[in-house]
């Protein structure tokens, strides 16, 4: 079942918080007046389903492209990409479209799978940085400029509906710049795939241990070279414990409209 802003907005009298790291289990929406986006953790849905996000695109796995490159695999895990539009163009702007800088979109476009709507990736900034520091119209032209290259047909053909600040990081400016640059969802998460110690490691942010209902799991593209199975191992670990929880990957963007 979809989730529209209008129909979440009606149901709660709950208002944004100025610059605090959100603090509730399922979302944080703003309040009836239009022009600020919805913050959302977890996906408010009763269905069986849980969501794959993958953040960055600095560099791919090429354990984890291999797979994504089966349309059975990609089709059932259902990941929605977070790109920061630095990382997926390595470095380079315009988006590349040849060399390496091309070889690098292209194994990253084998993570969208689905309809045009489900292939459409989420915007992580233009870069990689807090941007609770920049003004709401700062914010706005650094997303706007990241979403039009990310959606641009040298790219990822699709702009982004969904919004995740670097790091989760916001304040009232974020929302605000967000829904004025097309995007009217910022997306966190409940759960992430910890590798800090080595072994990816399922850690809750926000609500239990386990999986419930419209969880949200964030695992990462590798930030350097060479690291093959980093992505892999991470979303093994995500798919064992949607298993477990006797829940299904679905795709973001059947649900937030």
């Amino acid at each position: 079942m979809k989730v529209s802003r209008r129909g979440l907005l009606a149901g709660t009298g709950a208002t944004v918080a100025g610059a605090a790291i959100g603090a509730t289990l399922d979302s944080q929406p703003a309040d009836a007046a239009t022009g600020i986006a919805t913050l959302i953790h977890r996906v408010p849905t009763d269905e069986a389903v849980a969501f794959i996000t993958i953040d960055d695109g600095y560099f791919t796995d090429a354990v984890c492209d291999a797979w994504m490159d089966v349309a059975a695999n990609a089709n059932s895990a259902k990941v929605t990409q977070f790109l920061t539009y630095y990382a997926a163009s390595s470095g380079q702007y315009p988006p590349p479209t040849s060399g390496a800088g091309l070889d690098h979109i292209e194994n990253l476009r084998k993570y969208q799978s689905g309809t045009a709507d489900q292939q459409r990736v989420g915007c992580h900034g233009k870069e990689h940085l807090d941007y609770r520091t920049e003004d709401e119209s700062d914010q706005q032209s650094s997303y706007n400029v990241a979403a039009n290259l990310l959606g641009d047909n040298d790219m990822f053909f699709w702009r982004p509906r969904l919004f995740r600040p670097p790091n989760g990081q916001y304040n009232h400016g974020t929302l605000v710049a967000a829904y004025a640059a097309g995007m009217p969802w910022v997306v966190r998460w409940t759960h992430w795939v910890n590798t800090a110690s080595g072994a990816p490691v399922l850690t809750n942010e926000y609500g239990t241990p386990v999986l419930q209902p419209g969880s949200i799991v964030v695992i990462h593209h590798p930030s350097g070279p060479g690291q093959d199975g980093f992505t892999m191992n991470q979303l093994q670990v995500a798919l064992n414990a949607i298993s477990a929880a006797n829940l299904e990957p679905a795709y973001l963007h059947d649900y937030l409209t």
